[in-house]
């Protein structure tokens, strides 16, 4: 498993656990089923609000690591043609 796994798997069981506790936090209060159903609406509301942040966040984040790598590997590429030709020539 690498760390990027690790990290995933981690995110993905925090989120659901915090979800779950959410859930279960309201359905132990003493309140009305129709009042119950708006909270849980709201608080879906507000969940998919941050996670669809979040999402644009790490595609944000994971295309600057993508162009950081591409630049990277093209100096390489460069660096070992270079290297090539002195040695060929």
């Amino acid at each position: 498993m690498t760390n990027g796994d690790g990290a995933r798997s981690f995110a993905f069981g925090f989120l659901t656990g915090a979800v779950l506790g959410a859930v279960g936090a309201l359905m132990m209060a003493p309140m009305s089923g129709s009042r119950l159903r708006r909270e849980l609406a709201r608080e879906g509301r507000k969940w998919s609000h941050r996670v669809s942040e979040t999402a644009e966040e790490l595609k944000d984040k994971s295309s600057d690591v993508y162009g950081s790598a591409v630049e990277v590997m093209s100096d390489a590429a460069r660096s070992l043609s270079k290297a090539a030709r002195s040695v060929a020539g």
